[in-house]
């Protein structure tokens, strides 16, 4: 999924709020009047970026957690039997996840060189989208962890299930026209 059409309003967006602060103080206001309205949309840009890290923490957290089940699952002796992700439902599911947490990222960075572009820094600014990418950071590799620790265990199921059939063959004897 491309994220062109949200670079293009942004960019729409930042140009407008660039061009109110040129007409701003062409008019005569001063420079720190004139400014306002970058600094709202910073601030507000900052507020969303607030929200998306605690959302980015929850996703570490159930990723988290699932990689705890999925250990525990591998240590249990009924569990080391159970296929958990025959049809690989979970590991595309997770993967979606992650393709969509890079693509924020990219947007993220996209947000920040436009602000960059036009002149504007902001302390704050920059350490929430910090924040950002690394709970990005965090959650993919957490992603991943899990994404291996589900193909482990069901390679591992597999391995079992084939031990088994084999002893399973080699304690009835010779199949019988064979």
């Amino acid at each position: 999924m491309s994220n062109a059409p949200i670079g293009i309003s942004l960019e729409r967006l930042l140009a407008s709020v660039r061009w109110l602060e040129q007409r701003s103080r062409a008019v005569g206001l001063p420079p720190v009047l004139a400014r306002l309205p970058m600094r709202w949309l910073c601030w507000h840009y900052c507020r969303m970026l607030q929200t998306k890290i605690v959302r980015m923490r929850r996703i570490s957290t159930k990723f988290r957690r699932w990689v705890v089940v999925v250990r525990q699952m591998a240590a249990i002796g009924a569990e080391r039997l159970e296929m958990l992700d025959l049809d690989k439902g979970l590991t595309d599911a997770v993967e979606s996840t992650r393709q969509s947490l890079w693509e924020l990222r990219d947007c993220c960075l996209e947000i920040d060189t436009m602000f960059a572009q036009l002149g504007y820094v902001s302390a704050r600014l920059q350490r929430r989208q910090q924040e950002l990418l690394q709970a990005i950071s965090d959650s993919c590799e957490l992603a991943g962890v899990l994404q291996a620790e589900l193909s482990a265990h069901d390679n591992a199921v597999l391995a079992r299930l084939r031990d088994l059939r084999a002893q399973e063959l080699a304690a009835c004897g010779p199949l019988p026209g064979g």
